[in-house]
């Protein structure tokens, strides 16, 4: 199945120094995202390697789970964070100050780590096909200030639709699958790399439809944001 993706990416903030004295330990932090996605494995994983290869460079590196990219871009900001995990949609609005972010802030990719696959999922007997379908329904759309409305609201608007169209329900990819389990919500918006935890465990409690977005909103969405590009999920 074919749908949009976004780059996720590691940032650090622009002019953020290292200590005189390298005798010095210096702790360095790496903001994730909340569990059940792929930021927290993978940047867990980022610290863990580094830590262990920190030793002469006298650093002290942990990974700290934050509710994602929106919170990590401030925090970095604010030198609370020294690296942390990002999306490239929101990243691409932070820096120039649009959007939300009413001033630029300066923060640089360190790497690419992996593109992100924008997925909205629902159970398979909930008669959703579409994304039109969603109207009226209630719809996770992630936790609130992680900042998914700035690539939910372009593929919502591809659609013809928008978040006044459906009822937003906020929770974390962990939640969305609870709430996708026992009923509370009819779709979810769920996203990370390839295979994302969170969409495995949705999958594992009951039969779940990807829903797919149409050739025409991609093909919209790839040419108006440089953030989108195609991504083909593999079967199985």
């Amino acid at each position: 199945m074919r749908n949009s993706a976004w780059l996720a990416v590691l940032l650090f903030l622009v002019g953020c120094g290292s200590s005189e004295n390298a005798s010095e330990r210096v702790f360095l932090t790496v903001g994730t995202a909340p569990p059940g996605g792929a930021f927290f494995v993978v940047g867990s994983a980022i610290a863990e390697v580094a830590q262990s290869n920190a030793a002469e460079l006298s650093w002290q590196v942990s990974a700290q789970g934050t509710k994602g990219t929106q919170e990590n871009i401030r925090r970095l900001q604010q030198g609370d964070l020294q690296f942390a995990l990002a999306n490239a949609a929101i990243s691409y609005f932070a820096v120039r100050g649009e959007g939300i972010w009413k001033t630029p802030h300066s923060v640089r990719s360190v790497m690419t780590l992996a593109p992100n696959v924008a997925l909205f999922v629902t159970p398979a007997d909930s008669g959703i096909k579409t994304i039109a379908d969603l109207k009226g329904k209630r719809v996770v759309v992630g936790p609130n200030g992680a900042g998914f409305e700035h690539f939910i609201a372009p593929i919502l608007t591809a659609h013809g639709l928008s978040y006044q169209d459906f009822t937003p329900l906020h929770q974390s990819q962990q939640g969305a699958v609870a709430l996708l389990a026992d009923g509370s919500a009819d779709a979810a918006f769920l996203g990370g790399a390839v295979p994302t935890a969170s969409i495995v465990q949705a999958c594992a409690t009951r039969e779940i439809h990807f829903i797919p977005f149409t050739a025409k909103a991609r093909e919209k969405l790839v040419q108006n944001y440089s953030f989108f590009t195609h991504k083909e999920i593999p079967a199985g």
